[in-house]
């Protein structure tokens, strides 16, 4: 996970966000509008959600409503092979 980045897990439902600083974060991919899966746009650097066009940032702060919160996130910690979100 290059810093600056975002992978898509699928079968977890959840990107996992590489932050500049080298932290890590868990994005949950349903829009806080009405539960739509946001892609990650990498041309955008946002996630924009297919139906209102709610976007967010890299952390999952709302950046265009409609939406009404930022999507679901967690700090990630890693400690050798097991990651712990919080």
């Amino acid at each position: 996970f290059p810093p600056n980045s975002v992978t898509h897990i699928t079968n977890g439902r959840f990107y996992i966000v590489r932050l500049g600083d080298g932290g890590f974060m868990a994005v949950y991919h349903r829009c806080t509008h009405l539960g739509c899966t946001v892609p990650w746009d990498s041309s955008a650097q946002k996630f924009i959600c297919p139906c209102h066009n709610s976007q967010f940032g890299q952390e999952g702060a709302v950046e265009n409503p409609p939406a009404p919160r930022p999507l679901v996130s967690h700090r990630v910690t890693a400690r050798g092979i097991e990651a712990l979100a919080g």
